[in-house]
């Protein structure tokens, strides 16, 4: 009988074996004497063969986490190349040949973004760091490992996206789990001083790979999602910040059944996260998310006022029969419909607000602030103008052109009104006048539901978001909580409107 000991010496030296077999594909420069004449006597090359690649490197990837999961493998050794390369260079290789970080892929091949192979890449980086981070030393080896983290975070990132295949994207769920979400452990050989160094430069790289992988929550494929729960909510079970409530809950995470991920269940999760980390960094992030869910607003917007002009005030529907419009005849299909982008949405305002930060004095949060400020008031200019009839100051009446009703663009009107709200509330500079807008168009709708020939058409959570909007001010109680109440997806907000933080 072999022990666990050396059970777990085993599985290193195989392991070991088989990247120095991937280090040595990585360089074969092969020429086939028959493929000659189809170069025209031009130098070539085969080089690596990337079937080879994404076998071995996934047998390397079994014998590294078989032994870390035995009971007396503490720490992963995981020896040097022959070629005298370290492994990090060879990982990343292996992730460039797998186009997973597109920012180094040239801009003609970006169709082959994400495949095995660079999914393999980022669960061998994430044993790596993993084995980097419970042997730390020196202060070289953290700056080492700082720069390696981000490295692997960005090449996280790009796996994620939904349009990859559901393989890779599962590759950086599990990735994020092997390396423990980037929590350094704390027996290292720093000093005290160091060891906050290292963790104060580890948290911003820890969050973004937390947003990523609560992106991979709401995955479309169910095994990814399954591996994202495994890997937070072992993250978050290793803090301190916790009630018994929120300990219980994010304990039992790991047995909902992934095939729907309860909205409570997401609240939580989202909580969580926001006192696992510093507020200002984390603010940021929630703005970016913020900004990147309105990104296309006004685009959409143009597309549906355009498309509308066609078929209003006509004399009779043949008049407008085969007549172009922008509209394309097959629309693209949503690489993920399971995820709820206005959930999101909600999620980080109600995280924002709830944080009780004040942002005057943080010039990137600020910028983030005029952004979505900006698109909320071009969206209310824009309502206005298709409100009010310039000809004879009618008001138009027709539910069937009332943009607030267009699917395509509801979430990021719904979640820009939203995050203005939040900016006004967390001191947002609105030299815009957005508050001011949205008190003339809460005029312009108490004088159509006045007019006995006029119907109100506008759906009514923009209608009740644009009313809190209009009565905005910073750090105001009643902001907050009427904010909250206009995250009508979020079933946990309402019965803690209570106990947030007021400025």
């Amino acid at each position: 009988n072999i022990n666990a000991e050396n059970r777990s010496r085993l599985m290193l030296k195989v392991g070991n074996m088989l990247l120095r077999v991937i280090d040595a594909e990585l360089q074969r420069k092969d020429k086939i004497k028959a493929l000659e004449p189809f170069f025209d006597g031009k130098e070539y090359q085969l080089g690596p063969h990337l079937p080879t690649l994404r076998r071995l490197s996934r047998c390397a990837i079994e014998c590294f986490s078989a032994c870390r999961s035995l009971p007396s493998s503490s720490n992963l050794q995981i020896g040097s190349s022959h070629s005298g390369r370290s492994k990090w260079d060879i990982f990343v290789q292996l992730e460039l040949l797998g186009g997973g970080i597109l920012e180094k892929v040239e801009e003609d091949n970006q169709d082959s973004a994400g495949n095995s192979v660079s999914g393999n890449s980022v669960e061998l980086m994430a044993l790596f760091l993993r084995a980097e981070m419970d042997s730390i030393k020196t202060k070289a080896d953290a700056e080492t490992l700082i720069n390696h983290v981000k490295v692997f975070v960005s090449a996280v990132v790009g796996l994620a996206d939904p349009l990859v295949p559901w393989s890779v994207r599962h590759s950086a769920a599990v990735a994020a789990g092997f390396c423990g979400m980037l929590v350094c452990d704390a027996r290292t050989g720093l000093k005290e001083c160091e060891q906050r160094e290292i963790a104060s430069k580890l948290q911003s790289q820890q969050l973004d790979l937390c947003m990523v992988v609560l992106k991979l929550v709401q995955d479309n494929d169910e095994d990814v999602r399954s591996a994202a729960i495994k890997a937070l909510s072992s993250f978050l079970l290793s803090g301190f910040h916790y009630d018994t409530q929120n300990f219980q809950a994010i304990a039992s995470v790991g047995n909902f059944e992934v095939s729907t991920v309860p909205l409570d269940a997401l609240e939580r999760l989202y909580d969580s996260v926001r006192n696992k980390h510093e507020k200002i960094k984390l603010i940021q992030r929630l703005l970016k998310m913020l900004v990147d869910h309105s990104q296309s607003m006004e685009e959409d917007l143009k597309l549906t006022t355009e498309e509308y002009n066609f078929s209003e005030n006509i004399p009779s529907l043949r008049s407008i029969l085969n007549l172009a419009t922008t509209r394309k005849i097959f629309e693209e299909e949503d690489p993920n419909p399971f995820e709820e982008s206005l959930v999101i949405a909600q999620l980080a305002v109600s995280m924002l607000v709830s944080s009780g930060q004040k942002l005057e004095d943080c010039g990137l949060c600020q910028d983030y602030m005029c952004t979505i400020l900006s698109r909320c008031k071009h969206f209310i200019g824009l309502f206005k103008k298709r409100l009010t009839n310039s000809d004879d100051g009618l008001l138009l009446t027709d539910l069937a052109h009332d943009i607030t009703w267009c699917n395509q663009v509801f979430s990021s009107m719904h979640g820009v009104i939203l995050g203005s709200i939040g900016a006004i509330y967390l001191g947002g500079n609105d030299e815009q006048n957005v508050v001011k807008g949205a008190k003339s168009l809460m005029l312009l709708f108490s004088a159509c539901s006045k007019n006995v020939d006029s119907m109100l058409t506008v759906h009514p959570c923009i209608f009740k978001a644009l009313e809190v909007l209009s009565n905005a001010k910073q750090g105001c109680h009643k902001t907050y909580t009427d904010l909250l109440t206009c995250c009508f997806l979020l079933p946990g907000v309402h019965s803690n409107k209570n106990v947030g933080s007021v400025l």
